[in-house]
């Protein structure tokens, strides 16, 4: 039996710099990095509140699971679980969520 394999695009990961706008949100720092998504300590210019913006990078089955996970936490709420805020795209069209920042270590 032979496996169908099927490439998909990738989407290069464009670099976010500190102090970039991403929609609403100014970038302050890099608080995590993994094969999905970076994620960014940001600030919401409307509210000054601090959150958790992460934006996507990877291939196009990437980007449908992102798109799930968005629309998931954003159907949900539970003490247990991080509030959605807000989701778009940024310029060169990479997906971003922002979440409710949560201190802890």
């Amino acid at each position: 039996m032979n496996a169908q394999v099927i490439e998909l695009p990738f989407i290069p990961a464009q670099p976010v710099a500190i102090g970039q706008l991403i929609g609403r949100y100014r970038v302050e720092s890099v608080i995590g990095e993994g094969g999905m998504a970076t994620v960014y300590r940001a600030r919401d210019r409307q509210s000054g509140a601090t959150v958790a913006l992460k934006v996507m990078i990877g291939n196009t089955q990437a980007m449908e699971r992102f798109a799930r996970e968005a629309e998931v936490l954003r159907s949900l709420s539970h003490p247990g679980i991080v509030g959605y805020v807000a989701s778009g795209a940024t310029e060169s069209g990479a997906p971003w969520m922002a979440m409710e920042w949560l201190e802890g270590e």
